[in-house]
């Protein structure tokens, strides 16, 4: 039985069906979307998912057995969370008879999009998780040497880092059945480890030293900026758009980023943060970070629900340069790194506002700097990502094309703050500085880096175009450069 000074986190019971189930208390990170989840019982905010474009045949009944020796390792995948007299638990059940849903859309004009369709129709359907799997997986079969294996999860389950472990333990697993390079027992501990980890945490000097310094990081933080003027709004739906940088944009991104001897997802944040600064006019802003919060042993090897978002205080004004950006956003972001466990549910029960929609920070950026290069049975694998969790404001997503050979940008916007317009103008936007930033040297002050696209320049032009001079009659014409005032020109408008 699970108590606070044990340490111990395993409860085992049997089931009605005469099964063994094992239960855990929840984990912090657990337990901050399990009170969400209760409070908007039909949301799907926080399932997320993708799916992996295999360029070949896919074996329906060899990739079955690879999912469910995963899903026997794995714990976490056959969780239920239910509510008791104690509170919520974790309830590790029984694989029992499960089998892998196939679905042949080979004689569909657009296979892709019908596939697309249902994986959103999956993603956008309420679980409740107490009665129903919290993870799932179907096989598409598209063409006779295409297919899409589709794996989503609910966030109580599962992180970035769990189904980037689970997708590379199916590829291979699948790979290598029928041969003598499978292995006996498990890449996977047991899930109670993490559980105990957190717990050890949360009573550790460590806990309370990251305390101390979140209360002194947010102690004069402002209102965090959005790029939406319009209040703050509960994660729901979101309006997606995408764009790809590719190899040679992310090589002079690199080679920027060099020269502040700084890896180049640095390059990246500081654009977004850039972005967002010079959009909304703030003095500052606060950029949500979300991070794997894996220290340890067991965690570092655990699929299991443990990342975690910090809030990420920058101030980029135009008269910083490229280089001095740089190695301000470096400087801060290792620092809060140092304490990247503690709970953000907790910095805002701590330092948020008065109501629970109240942010401690606007957009977020996540940026998957590897690419996983993944194969089954030799043919090559693409994967795409289709919703990695929530979006209170604005999600900037960064992954990294096979290869590193460019890279690939999701936006996501809370449909209640923007619409398909306000995304795709950010997104044209925020390309277009990204380039600018590529293109430029260490020494450029932040100030000559436009945001204004040349299609929004070019629409701006007939406003500020001056009108014909009209001759009054018996006067002579004036020349208007001579004069204070400027008859017949229409003033050019501010920009």
């Amino acid at each position: 039985m699970f108590s606070e000074t044990s340490g111990h986190a395993t409860n085992e019971r049997e089931g009605a069906d005469g099964r063994e189930r094992r239960e855990l208390p929840l984990t912090a990170a657990q337990l901050g979307i399990w009170h969400a989840q209760q409070l908007a019982p039909l949301s799907t905010a926080y399932q997320g998912g993708e799916y992996l474009e295999v360029a070949g045949p896919v074996d329906a009944a060899r990739l079955e057995a690879a999912v469910r020796r995963t899903l026997e390792e794995a714990e976490t995948l056959r969780v239920r969370v239910v509510d008791g007299p104690d509170g919520p638990r974790q309830v590790i059940t029984p694989l029992g008879d499960w089998t892998l849903p196939v679905v042949d859309l080979r004689h569909e004009p657009d296979p892709r999009a019908v596939a697309e369709r249902a994986m959103w129709e999956r993603l956008r359907t309420p679980l409740d998780p107490g009665g129903e799997p919290l993870f799932g997986c179907v096989l598409f079969a598209v063409a006779p040497d295409r297919f899409f294996w589709f794996h989503h999860y609910h966030h109580l389950v599962g992180d970035g880092f769990t189904v980037a472990a689970v997708a590379r333990r199916v590829a291979e697993l699948y790979t290598v059945a029928g041969t003598e390079d499978v292995a006996a027992g498990t890449p996977f501990p047991p899930l109670a480890g993490l559980v105990e980890a957190d717990a050890a945490y949360r009573a550790s000097e460590q806990f309370e030293a990251d305390r101390a310094f979140w209360a002194r990081e947010l102690a004069d933080a402002p209102a965090p900026a959005s790029l939406s003027a319009g209040p703050p709004a509960p994660p729901r739906e979101k309006v997606r758009r995408g764009m790809s940088l590719e190899a040679p944009q992310l090589e002079r991104l690199r080679d920027v980023a060099r020269e502040a001897a700084l890896p180049w997802p640095i390059a990246v944040l500081t654009a977004v943060a850039v972005y967002v600064q010079r959009m909304s006019g703030a003095g500052e802003v606060t950029l949500g970070v979300p991070v794997a919060s894996r220290i340890g042993h067991a965690p570092q090897r655990t699929p299991g629900m443990m990342s975690n978002l910090l809030p990420l205080r920058l101030d980029l004004g135009p008269g910083l340069t490229v280089g001095e950006a740089l190695r301000q956003v470096s400087r801060r972001l290792r620092a809060v790194l140092r304490h990247q466990r503690y709970r953000y549910e907790d910095l805002r029960r701590e330092h948020g506002g008065p109501d629970a929609l109240t942010p401690l920070f606007g957009p977020q950026v996540n940026i998957m700097s590897f690419a996983a290069e993944l194969k089954f049975d030799g043919a090559p694998v693409t994967v795409h990502n289709l919703s990695i969790g929530p979006t209170d404001d604005f999600s900037v997503v960064v992954s990294v094309h096979p290869g590193g050979t460019g890279l690939r940008i999701e936006l996501d916007g809370n449909a209640d703050r923007y619409d398909e317009a306000d995304v795709a103008a950010h997104q044209q936007r925020l390309g277009h500085l990204l380039e600018r930033l590529a293109r430029a040297d260490v020494d450029t002050p932040l100030g000559l880096l436009d945001i204004t696209t040349p299609a929004e320049r070019t629409r701006a032009l007939p406003a500020a175009a001056p009108l014909p001079l009209r001759r009054r009659p018996g006067r002579r014409p004036r020349c208007p450069a001579c004069s204070r005032t400027r008859p017949g020109v229409r003033p050019t408008p501010p920009r």
